[in-house]
């Protein structure tokens, strides 16, 4: 009977590594996705200056997407999402000049836009 609790144990606690280890993965891969769609939108803005607009990146099994909003001036927020399986994040960033080159005044995680 021992023997039987101890496999069952070992099966159950090996269940639940591959699981974390799936969503480790998959939040890692997202925040690198969302930081890829950030780094894209900055590329774009110091390409030029004036650009607002949108963009995405799709990679593997997962995706994230980029708005670049005029908040006045040479203000400009960043509105980043990306997705991997059902693991959304989500990055608001916040530029405060846009030349010579973009400056970043905020970078954070959201809950929410």
């Amino acid at each position: 009977v021992l023997g039987v609790l101890s496999l069952a144990s070992v099966l159950l606690a090996g269940t639940f590594w591959t699981q974390f280890s799936l969503a480790a993965q998959q939040d890692a891969q997202g925040r690198k996705l969302a930081e890829a769609c950030a780094e894209e939108s900055l590329m774009q803005i110091e390409t030029n200056s004036a650009f607002t607009g949108s963009g995405s990146i799709t990679f593997g099994q997962g995706s994230c997407s980029y708005l670049v909003i005029n908040s006045g001036g040479s203000n400009r927020l960043i509105q980043v999402s990306s997705t991997v399986d059902l693991l959304v994040r989500k990055i608001q960033i916040v530029l405060t000049n846009v030349t010579p080159g973009p400056e970043v005044s905020s970078w954070q995680e959201v809950a929410s836009f």
